[in-house]
């Protein structure tokens, strides 16, 4: 063949994969949801991708430029194999993530829970201590209201009811 002639075929294959770069960079597929950050343009012969770097040693940069990694049968295996490592690393990341966020939820839930086990545990203690000092009141303090009531009995009233034997037992 000619070497003119195989220069300008070989032109036109360089400005043809530099047209297929561009118009892959123009569907923005690297900024879909879930995506990499690049789009990989296949070129299914080695020998089309060897030609095409040969004649345009920056062709692989200006791919790359506009974000898109040429991949050749040789490479495409490695490159799946690359990404779907990556993808297996994002998974795993997001779910280290989550189980964070759930570790955070369940630890807030325990300082909320503890607070509000304090919080009763006061009240209940100001409750215990509001019985003790109405027990002393009613039953052991100096003057309290069953030795009052009980020293009427000894003057001669006469009470249809009388106060619980228990309580007195725990007076005495």
């Amino acid at each position: 063949i000619d070497e003119k002639l195989r220069e300008s075929y070989l032109a036109d294959h360089v400005k043809s994969v530099k047209s297929h770069i561009d118009e892959l960079s123009k569907k923005a597929y690297d900024n879909a949801p879930g995506t990499l950050d690049y789009v990989f343009m296949f070129i299914p012969s080695e020998a089309a991708y060897a030609a095409a770097l040969q004649a345009d040693p920056g062709l692989w940069e200006y791919a790359n430029s506009k974000r898109i990694a040429l991949v050749c049968p040789m490479t495409l295996l490695a490159v799946l194999r690359v990404v779907n490592f990556m993808w297996t690393q994002q998974k795993q990341i997001e779910s280290v993530e989550k189980v964070f966020e759930r570790g955070r939820l369940l630890y807030e839930k325990a300082a909320s829970f503890v607070d509000s086990f304090l919080s009763m545990h006061s009240s209940i203690k100001s409750a215990c201590d509001a019985a003790d000092k109405t027990y002393k009141l009613l039953a052991s303090g100096k003057g309290n209201l069953i030795s009052q009531a009980e020293s009427l009995l000894k003057v001669g009233v006469s009470p249809k009811k009388k106060i619980s034997s228990k309580v007195l037992t725990e007076n005495d």
